[in-house]
């Protein structure tokens, strides 16, 4: 019955969290369950969502997340937000120290990324010119 509480009332989009969808902070240190649990709430940090909700988006087992979230709730990344039946809700707390500090690190990491990929672009057609150039020798 809370499941169909569940999908009434939040209406998921199939396409929420891709399993195709490679964030910096995974690229940095790793797929591990408990990273995906944090990504999936640092992309979808307005929102709350029922566990139900949370396994289905990132195809976890029940016994997985059972175990992270608690884990996540104690050192206040996540809070529960609302009761729906006997379905808790959770949501990201943006005001949580550490919740900051990975938002930062996911700041720099793309910044440095994007400039990366600035110079690549850069660089690139510079390279071309002198190919062409030493082609032409």
């Amino acid at each position: 019955r809370d499941k169909q509480v569940d999908r009434q009332v939040m209406q998921m989009p199939e396409d929420l969290y891709s399993k195709e969808h490679e964030s910096i902070l995974l690229q940095l240190f790793g797929r591990t369950a408990t990273l995906r649990l944090i990504d999936f709430f640092l992309d979808n940090p307005q929102n709350d969502y029922t566990r139900i909700e949370i396994m289905e988006a990132l195809g976890m087992a029940k016994p997985t997340i059972r175990e992270k979230l608690p884990d996540l709730e104690r050192f206040g990344m996540i809070k529960m937000t609302r009761k729906i039946g006997k379905a808790k809700l959770y949501q990201l707390d943006p005001e949580n120290s550490i919740v900051r500090c990975l938002r930062e690190i996911e700041l720099d990491a793309s910044t440095l990324t994007a400039g990366m990929e600035s110079e690549d672009a850069t660089i690139s057609p510079i390279l071309e010119k002198e190919e062409l150039s030493i082609m032409r020798s």
